[in-house]
């Protein structure tokens, strides 16, 4: 056979599989295709209007947070001493009130003045509450703050770190926490070397929760002074 007729029963193959596979999409297409509409009330039905209302006083949720968020007391102090002796799981209720009365009476006894009981309330540690008082006793040990100039060095290095992070606005705020919510030299050094962007996720072993929530409300402009 010569070679253009070789070449001519190739070219109706090819007509042929190309006609077969087009066949076979518009099948395909019809057969997985559904016209069908879901809603009884037809397709062409308009969507009715969101109904949006505002939460009532009872589940607002910042009416809750304010409720929730209970203000220190020996009883906050309890809270977390407990947690320190006991964990999350204490055996039973009894270990746990027990406890809980104990820590309470002892917060009691020692006479903790509000910068302590706010303090106290927020520790994850038992090294942290030497950060906030003495007046507990063991075991507690008293935590050395940074002195005024020991503040100013150590922003000296903060601050130009600061400022890399777009946080310039804040090195005033971060001065002011250095030097009367208290620094140890723990958490200043922590700061420097990895707590310029975020000191709460970085830097939160080292210090009570209390000195973060007051770094932050001078942040944000709602700080109040308590000592």
């Amino acid at each position: 056979m010569r070679r253009d007729a070789w070449w001519g029963l190739g070219a109706l193959g090819l007509v042929a599989m190309l006609g077969a596979c087009a066949g076979g999409r518009e099948v395909s297409k019809i057969r997985y295709t559904s016209t069908d509409c879901p809603d009884p009330s037809g397709c062409g039905a308009a969507l009715g209007t969101p109904e949006y209302q505002l939460p009532d006083e009872a589940h607002d949720p910042v009416a809750v947070a304010a409720t929730e968020s209970e203000p220190p007391s020996c009883a906050t102090v309890a809270v977390a001493l407990t947690a320190l002796e006991l964990g999350n799981y204490a055996a039973d209720d009894a270990e746990r009130t027990d406890a809980l009365a104990k820590h309470e009476r002892a917060c009691q006894a020692a006479k903790l003045d509000a910068r302590e009981l706010a303090c106290t309330s927020t520790v994850t540690n038992v090294a942290q509450i030497g950060y906030c008082t003495r007046k507990l006793g063991a075991p507690a040990v008293k935590v050395p703050m940074l002195s005024a100039d020991d503040c100013k060095a150590t922003m000296a290095a903060l601050g130009p770190r600061l400022q890399g992070y777009n946080q310039g606005a804040n090195i005033p705020h971060f001065a002011a926490s250095c030097t009367e919510d208290g620094w140890s030299e723990q958490l200043a050094d922590c700061l420097v070397e990895r707590g310029y962007y975020d000191p709460v996720a970085a830097c939160r072993g080292e210090a009570p929760g209390w000195v973060f929530d007051r770094l932050q409300a001078r942040i944000d402009g709602t700080h109040a002074v308590t000592r």
